[in-house]
């Protein structure tokens, strides 16, 4: 029974008011399911913006030929959260339609997952294409993406390796098993699932590599596709250990250590593997040397993974009223002056690095510096004496942000402050207001 027949007609109009940004009562709405999608357009449609003022028109029609033809709006189903999101991306490629809603009819007797994709059919597809393709719709983020881009070109006829933004290093071969890609996968993980079906992968690698992180990054697939094909070729690649490596090399690119990848990549599985493990290993140690502890230390774990990077990714607001500081000076018996400077370190990672060769415990004051309590601050010295000629800290200086007060500075080894140092110290605080308590 189509949604016109058997409701009043009065339910539709308030779709329709709501998508004209007109004001409404939920209470009025008696279906509880259209109640709820009326309060998702409404939050979508109750402001004027340019965005949503050019989606009324191609949102009405899509909603009312919906509402019309099928029950998706009114009964309850697996769409039913994401319904309306939906929806709305479809209306944002009304210039990729090939037919118009109003002409859709849904399928008699049809589940709703089964109507919802003969409403894309209708409206975007020429030519028969694999079911993973659908799940271009569910991608959440800007109305218009990469994998919706894609469903209108491959749904049109076009070639899938000739789509926008396609990676070109992605062999034919990759694509042509990508195609053959089980339903229940995104574009993306189908894509992966190609390229190592093409390589002959093991099971459990393909199932480590879909369920990885990497899967998504379309930017660097050059990387992935080498790394891929040196896994597979080692034959006795343990698959567990994909996203320890896969991880590490995101990490890299995340900023732009793009020559290192590339060497790390040059080097035997044994080299790769054994720098991925020595990285996550090292951050495991200085978490445990700030107290941390995790209930189980195997770094094959990609929740243990995450929570390493959210420590060392751990990132805060540089404290105000602090101006760039650099000096030249002297030490004794030094023939050439040194240049000194002083910085704020703005990340854990930092603060490691800073514990680490300074060899006391100001990593673990990383807390402190996300709540806005502390700010650390490192004094380096561009050491001439030094060959080669290379920067050394000096001194790290907490600051407590509330008082503008200088309360810790501490040299290597928890070591008080040498007078050119404490000189130095001195000049700073006083021009950017600090007091020294120190």
């Amino acid at each position: 029974m189509s949604f016109h027949r058997s409701r009043t007609g009065a339910d539709l109009s308030i779709v329709s008011g709501i998508i004209a940004g007109r004001p409404w009562v939920a209470a009025t709405v008696k279906n509880p399911h259209l109640r709820k999608h009326g309060r998702a357009l409404g939050r979508t449609f109750r402001q004027g913006r340019a965005v949503t003022d050019e989606l009324r028109g191609p949102c009405l029609r899509l909603f009312e030929s919906v509402a019309r033809q099928s029950q998706l709006l009114v009964r309850g189903h697996p769409l039913e959260r994401d319904l309306v999101p939906m929806l709305v991306r479809v209306a944002a490629y009304a210039a990729e339609w090939l037919r118009p809603p109003e002409a859709w009819r849904a399928p008699a007797g049809a589940a709703p997952k089964e109507q919802w994709e003969d409403l894309l059919r209708h409206l975007f597809v020429e030519w028969p294409m694999p079911g993973f393709f659908y799940s271009a719709w569910r991608v959440r983020g800007d109305l218009r993406v990469l994998e919706r881009d894609w469903f209108c070109h491959v749904g049109g006829g076009g070639s899938w390796r000739k789509a926008v933004d396609f990676p070109p290093s992605i062999s034919s071969r990759a694509v042509h098993h990508a195609l053959m890609a089980p339903a229940d996968l995104t574009i993306r993980q189908a894509l992966r699932w190609g390229q190592l079906m093409a390589l002959g992968a093991p099971q459990a690698l393909v199932d480590d590599v879909l369920g990885s992180g990497m899967v998504g990054d379309l930017s660097n697939d050059a990387v992935w596709s080498r790394l891929f094909a040196k896994l597979v070729a080692a034959g006795d690649f343990d698959a567990r250990e994909f996203g320890v490596i896969a991880d590490v090399l995101l990490e890299l690119m995340a900023h732009f250590h793009f020559n290192f990848v590339r060497r790390l990549l040059d080097r035997p599985l044994a080299e790769l593997r054994r720098h991925a493990f020595g990285r996550w290993r090292g951050l495991l140690a200085a978490a445990a040397a700030e107290g941390i502890r995790f209930r189980n230390p195997d770094v094959t774990r990609t929740g243990l993974r995450a929570e390493l990077r959210h420590l060392t990714e751990a990132a805060w607001e540089p404290m105000p009223g602090i101006a760039r500081f650099e000096v030249e000076r002297r030490e004794q018996g030094v023939e050439k002056s040194s240049v000194w400077w002083i910085g704020e370190r703005l990340n854990h990672a930092q603060l490691m690095a800073e514990g680490r060769e300074m060899r006391h415990c100001v990593s673990g004051y990383w807390r402190r510096c996300r709540s806005g309590r502390s700010a650390i601050f490192s004094l380096r010295q561009l050491h001439p004496a030094v060959a080669p000629e290379r920067v050394v800290s000096r001194l790290t200086i907490e600051v407590d942000r509330g008082t503008r007060r200088i309360v810790q500075a501490r040299g290597k080894w928890n070591r008080w402050p040498d007078e050119m140092e404490f000189g130095i110290l001195a000049e700073w605080a006083r021009s950017n207001g600090l007091g020294l308590a120190v």
